[in-house]
């Protein structure tokens, strides 16, 4: 049997002991369990905690002194650093109860979001196996009401600890959870070790696999469920356009929640492009809709809000992780492309002039053409933008080239001008589209021998002076294009639990959008004809 080897990983985090202003921890053990207990006397069955764990295993005492921690039995197992990997077993199932002090294992870089998480792992069978992590399912991860209940303080937990600007973790920032486009559904990975109270961390346990197979797991905080002792702000953008055009009035909507039963007052701001907009003060209660509006720039442009911006009204929220919210609206960009090309490159024919001398083929300057040469027209039209999103492919499905016909009565000894256009279908080669035509119609700009631009006309009887000149060649095409979009979702969800505190949870999604659009256009150009050439005149 293959050898499986499994890599452990604990993140080292310390659990502080914090209380609401209202109310001190309680200093006895039944007495901390008793209200335990009632704090979660609505999500789980009465009497959760015990003085003994399923199996028999005692309270630990010490480790609640020290750590605030309901753990039964003793730490065990893998000793460094002056702590074990293990600090006992958890209340229900008698699962292990992993040391948030016991050194990592390993840290690999990136980011908490980045990883390949294992979803309902209290399900997997790999992960119940004794002789690999031995997980049990729970009350708690088996309730996917509470689970989703508790995700804002999972996701507070984890911004606390990991997140940017924070010291309660001596390696590096790996969670982007104050950006709201990486909220995470965390509920969905936490298998639950000690659910969180109002006072008290909950801890959790998640895992994730490599691409080489192996098995990692992190310890996760779960912050107290108390709102009610500190105050706490939260904004969400809850509608906007998703483009507009520029010069258009744009209107974004939000809604600012406290936690608070009380009237608050503190300040919102709101930025375009990361420049300030509006600010200024704010009283409500429990929650205030938000109104913005502002013209729409010539780019696609950001908006945020914030709540408590500059964290001093009032300086001591419980977390600033859920201040701010933004989004990106698009321009509105026509379709055309900008700068399309017809490209028109003569060659002269090759052969021996009257004096039996032999001329190779060479290319005239782009844009110029000899009476005799044959002309090679290149479409070549530039990427067509999409009205929203960006180009996924495109190409060409239809062009035709216009230029002057010969007039009927136009010989070398008569170079009657042309006066209409003759048509031909290019040939289709994807972004590009070609032709070849000869330039048969004109001789201007040839000296006939005299040192001027002129020739004879025999009709006439006279020198014809015809200066080189300018001769319209236009492209018509159609270009069909694919392109996608993402569409940013809100979901926000406000309930008050039984004891009157308010909760927001914020969920945000995006949904990709594939289109297909078409267009067409004309693009003009001139062609230069300056002459005659050399071979043809043997003929």
């Amino acid at each position: 049997m293959k050898k499986i080897f499994l890599f452990l990983m604990l993140l080292l985090i310390v659990i502080p002991l914090s209380a609401s202003a209202s109310q001190e921890p309680p200093d006895r053990y039944q007495e901390a369990l008793n209200i335990a207990n009632k704090d979660l006397e609505d999500v789980a069955y009465p009497g959760y905690f015990q003085m003994q764990n399923k199996k028999g295993r005692t309270f630990n005492d010490n480790l609640y002194d020290t750590r605030t921690l309901f753990v039964y039995g003793t730490p065990f197992k893998d000793f460094e650093g002056g702590n074990y990997r293990y600090l006992g077993y958890t209340m229900e199932t008698d699962d292990k109860f992993t040391n948030v002090k016991y050194p990592n294992d390993s840290w690999g870089g990136g980011y908490l979001e980045d990883r390949n998480w294992i979803p309902i792992p209290w399900d997997v069978g790999f992960l119940q196996n004794e002789d690999t992590f031995g997980i049990e399912s729970n009350y708690f991860d088996e309730n996917e009401d509470y689970r989703k209940g508790i995700n804002e303080f999972i996701h507070l937990g984890l911004v606390e600890y990991f997140g940017e600007g924070t010291d309660k973790y001596p390696g590096p920032a790996c969670y982007r959870g104050n950006d709201s486009k990486y909220r995470f559904e965390w509920y969905k990975y936490v298998h639950i070790l000690q659910p969180p109270t109002k006072w008290t961390w909950g801890m959790g346990r998640m895992f994730h696999k490599t691409s080489d197979g192996d098995i990692w797991y992190i310890t996760v905080p779960i912050r107290p469920l108390q709102t009610g002792g500190s105050q706490n702000f939260a904004v969400n953008i809850t509608s906007n356009p998703v483009e507009v055009q520029p010069g258009k009035t744009v209107d974004v909507t939000g809604k600012l929640t406290s936690y608070s039963n009380k009237p608050v007052t503190t300040k919102v701001r709101w930025t375009v492009n990361g420049s300030t907009k509006y600010k200024g003060k704010v009283t409500f209660t429990k929650e205030r809709d938000l109104n913005f509006s502002f013209t729409m720039p010539s780019n696609d442009t950001t908006v945020a809000v914030e709540v408590n911006p500059n964290h001093d009204m009032p300086k001591n929220e419980s977390t600033f992780s859920d201040n701010k919210d933004s989004t990106t609206i698009d321009k509105i960009a026509s379709s055309l492309p900008s700068n399309p090309h017809l490209v028109l490159q003569a060659t002269s024919p090759a052969g021996k002039d009257i004096h039996g001398d032999y001329h190779p083929a060479e290319k005239r300057p782009q844009g110029t053409a000899k009476w005799g040469d044959t002309v090679k027209a290149t479409l070549k039209p530039d990427k067509p933008s999409a009205p929203r999103g960006h180009v996924t492919s495109w190409r060409i499905t239809f062009a035709k080239i216009t230029y002057p016909k010969r007039h009927q009565k136009f010989t070398f000894g008569h170079p009657v001008q042309p006066v209409s256009n003759t048509t031909k279908t290019m040939t289709l080669q994807g972004h590009q589209a070609v032709a070849e035509f000869h330039e048969n119609w004109s001789i201007n700009g040839y000296a006939s021998g005299t040192g001027a631009a002129g020739v004879y006309d025999w009709i006439q009887e006279k020198t014809v002076s015809q200066n080189p000149k300018e001769y319209p060649v236009s492209a018509e095409y159609s270009i069909h294009f694919e392109y996608k979009y993402e569409i940013r979702h809100v979901d926000h969800d406000t309930w008050t639990d039984s004891e009157g505190n308010t909760h927001s949870d914020t969920d945000v999604w995006y949904e990709t959008i594939r289109k297909d659009d078409s267009y067409s256009d004309t693009v003009n150009t001139k062609l230069l004809v300056n002459g005659a050439a050399r071979v043809p005149l043997a003929h």
